[in-house]
């Protein structure tokens, strides 16, 4: 990636270029022809409110004359520090580009442009993120938040800790994530940055329900739902409202909620995770039919979005092991869980085998069941998912003593020195 970047005077003179426009056809609100001259010959700096000035003038004559400008009124005015910033923010969070970051990062430390490292660090850990490599994201955003506490410039600080709590949110690390996400309340308070603000309410009001923090969740919610800002949070946040009345056993108030809400226009996300959501409280119920009705819209809806699809998959089979179809529960299982490995949602994963070992102890399948409490030890030794780990001993000691099978003691002992070994 090659880094170039223009001063204000190039800007300038390239803005005239683009449009074909003269010094003269340029200058009007205090900006005179003589003094774009002088800056265009490098005999004048220009300050900021200048700059912003001489953008306007020449949108106002593109626009005047149909001419497209894809560019926006700062254009002139940013440093070239802040176009790197402009660059970092605008880039996907492909894995393509990984290289173009640390090229950033490079360009950045030869500068001495430090609010530039903090966007390219803040770009890596969105896309380790999003990759699934949460732990590199985290170092990533901590590398970010040292340097602008170094160097005092916090302005998008609400940002970097935001996104350190949705990190620990996909590693299961829920106080964590809310202390994180408390700091970044801090900075949009410091910062006045609603639109963040919505999205960290969010995200601690989502963390404190995964505690059963009910109280505090919807104390987050309701202040979210106070700023009327964004549409589809406001609707997720009613959402996460009625599923606490599902954990809590009030199915026909959590009902009542995603009634209203699927007369909403929703986008296809939320869309899903309410029909979910509904099919959960009529299982709940027992009313397995309402139940099986929205977990098929739920899985039609999500059929072109496989990252939510395992989880209806999983939920629906979840639905027929209650209501006793376990061949039909099995696929549906096993579907789900095949699908969340390939995302690399391992709790999800490890969740749904535990329905699926759940089952097998209804159905006596033995054989199965000490099967899929052997693949969740070899997956959670794999992974270093601790939890998951003492689970699956636990039922393989079980199932072991059961049996008088002392085979299986022994390859569970093998199994776990061979992690502890490695570790």
């Amino acid at each position: 990636m090659a880094i170039n970047l223009m001063s204000k005077r190039e800007k300038l003179i390239y803005v005239r270029q683009l449009l074909n426009i003269t010094q003269k056809e340029l200058a009007k609100d205090n900006i005179s022809r003589e003094f774009i001259s002088m800056v265009e010959s490098g005999k004048r700096s220009m300050r900021r409110d200048m700059a912003l000035t001489a953008m306007k003038n020449a949108l106002e004559y593109a626009k005047e004359r149909g001419i497209e400008l894809d560019l926006d009124e700062e254009f002139i005015a940013r440093s070239e520090e802040e176009d790197l910033c402009k660059i970092c923010d605008e880039l996907s969070n492909n894995i393509e580009n990984l290289e173009k970051c640390y090229e950033i990062i490079e360009y950045s430390e030869e500068k001495d442009f430090q609010m530039a490292r903090v966007y390219a660090l803040k770009k890596l850990g969105d896309i380790f993120c999003v990759s699934g490599e949460y732990e590199k994201a985290s170092n990533k955003y901590l590398d970010a938040v040292q340097i602008t506490e170094t160097i005092g410039r916090r302005e998008i600080n609400q940002k970097l800790y935001n996104n350190l709590g949705v990190v620990k949110n996909k590693l299961g690390e829920y106080l964590d994530a809310i202390n994180y996400e408390k700091e970044a309340l801090t900075f949009c308070n410091i910062n006045n940055d609603d639109k963040i603000r919505v999205t960290v309410l969010y995200n601690l009001a989502s963390n404190c329900f995964m505690l059963n923090k009910f109280e505090s969740s919807k104390k987050y919610l309701d202040e979210l739902f106070k700023l009327k800002l964004n549409h589809h949070f406001y609707c997720k946040g009613r959402s996460l409202y009625g599923y606490m009345y599902v954990q809590l056993k009030e199915y026909d108030k959590a009902l009542e909620i995603y009634k209203e809400l699927l007369e909403e226009v929703l986008d296809r996300n939320v869309m899903i995770e309410i029909y979910h959501n509904t099919a959960l409280c009529y299982q709940e119920k027992k009313e397995f039919d309402e139940s099986e009705k929205y977990f098929d819209i739920a899985l039609e809806l999500s059929k072109n979005k496989l990252s939510e699809l395992y989880k209806v998959q999983g939920a629906k089979g979840a639905m027929y092991f209650d209501k006793g179809m376990y061949k039909e529960a099995e696929e549906l299982l096993f579907d789900s869980m095949q699908l969340s490995e390939k995302f690399e949602d391992f709790y999800y994963s490890i969740d749904i085998a535990k329905v699926l070992y759940n089952l097998y102890n209804t159905k006596g399948e033995n054989e199965k069941k000490k099967e899929i409490a052997l693949a969740i030890l070899d997956f959670s030794n794999h992974n270093n998912i601790n939890e998951a780990n003492m689970w699956s001993v636990d039922k393989l000691l079980e199932i072991a003593i059961k049996n008088n099978d002392l085979e299986l003691v022994k390859e569970v002992h093998e199994k776990i020195n061979l992690k502890l070994n490695n570790f």
